[in-house]
């Protein structure tokens, strides 16, 4: 049963929003009326999901959706607002997973709601359920992030080339299309191209996002005895992303496999951004236990990194043909064939782009570069926070 609490200062609005569930599904519903009552509320007993209003007096949303990232991470959070209060809700994008639009029909709050937890099922640690839930930005390469910054503060900003940017970038593409897919911004239909979302949301919210909220984060502290591990992911993804569109032809799964190429493996961003010890401990288990790939991710987190990555995108709303890609990438055979579906498509881009060089073995190159070897000595892993 999904135990989902709704938060907002006027009675009837909760009011109504927990009878129009709870008359077509099977959820236990609870209400606050504000942020205090929705702590006391999640101290008291377990949840799902939260969706709480953001402007309300005392402890507004986006405070109470921190403090919920703090003590209760592995709570989907949602954040209900007008459409004329944009600012407040990009002050939010660093704490919600998703937002939702007032008024809000059913199919979109039981949509977001569902969308949020659809994989829990899947990922069993909750430490590292937590560890995600934490996550409010992904590291970039700061080359790019230093790129961007230039791109959108010219007057005369060239849409076209910011959008070649960030569909470069596993993080950067993966926070714009939580955006743009939000049930904030109503669209009909699930947006995958970084070119029409950037039209759609416009490059004020570009420079809001990369000037003021900070949200497009840098790799730089995130775990440095990794090297350059996000420039290396970053060209493997590209790669991937390229042979997968090209695998798929000209038809209309070409978009989708292009970013589902481009996001296969950003599990293992988010565990280098909230994670390092994980990432120590999974050089470990190869070494000394002589597990690989796979089975090594399994033991060390009871999930792989396929699994970490789609639990996020998920959890941010992003089209299910792209999460169900990126989660089922490696559970497919060594003969699967790209008409076997878009999983299938990513599986065989990614065997190919090991052939042509393009690979990359991420615990192999984690080892090189010092992470998880003790010969390296505690000092310099307690630097790097692992």
């Amino acid at each position: 049963m999904t135990r989902v609490l709704f938060v907002d200062d006027e009675p009837r609005v909760v009011a109504g929003l927990a009878r129009m569930v709870r008359t077509r599904h099977d959820w236990e519903v609870r209400l606050a009326h504000n942020g205090t009552q929705a702590l006391e509320a999640a101290a008291s007993a377990p949840l799902d999901a939260i969706v709480s209003d953001v402007r309300m007096p005392g402890l507004d949303g986006v405070a109470l959706l921190s403090e919920m990232r703090r003590l209760h991470p592995a709570v989907a959070r949602i954040v209900l607002t007008g459409h004329t209060e944009r600012g407040a809700a990009l002050r939010s994008v660093g704490v919600a997973h998703q937002w939702l639009a007032k008024p809000c029909g059913l199919a979109e709050l039981v949509g977001a709601v569902q969308a949020a937890c659809a994989l829990q099922s899947r990922l069993h640690n909750r430490e590292v359920r937590e560890a995600l839930g934490r996550v409010g930005s992904l590291p970039s390469p700061p080359a790019v992030v230093l790129e961007l910054n230039a791109l959108v503060e010219k007057e005369d900003a060239d849409l076209d080339q910011v959008a070649r940017l960030i569909s470069s970038e596993q993080a950067m593409t993966a926070k714009v299309l939580q955006l743009v897919n939000s049930a904030f911004f109503g669209l009909a239909q699930p947006m995958l191209s970084i070119r029409q979302a950037l039209g759609y949301l416009g490059l004020d919210l570009v420079r809001e996002l990369t000037v003021t909220t900070g949200v497009f984060a840098t790799a730089e502290g995130a775990c440095p005895l990794a090297g350059g591990f996000v420039e290396r992911l970053r060209a493997h993804s590209n790669a991937v992303a390229m042979v997968a569109a090209e695998l798929t032809g000209q038809g209309p799964l070409r978009q989708a496999a292009y970013m589902a190429g481009l996001l296969h493996d950003i599990g293992w961003l988010v565990l280098l951004a909230q994670s390092p010890s994980k990432l120590r401990q999974l050089v470990q288990a190869r070494e000394r236990l002589g597990l690989q790939g796979d089975a090594a991710e399994r033991e060390v987190l009871g999930a792989g990194h396929a699994d970490v990555g789609a639990y996020l995108l998920s959890l941010w709303g992003l089209p299910s043909v792209v999460v169900e890609a990126v989660a089922y990438h490696h559970d497919l055979p060594v003969t699967a064939a790209p008409g076997d579906g878009l999983a299938a498509v990513v599986h065989r881009a990614d065997l190919l782009a090991q052939v042509d060089g393009s690979g990359l073995d991420v615990v192999e190159h984690l080892a090189d570069h010092g992470v998880g070897r003790a010969d390296h000595g505690a000092g310099r892993a307690g630097q790097a926070g692992l």
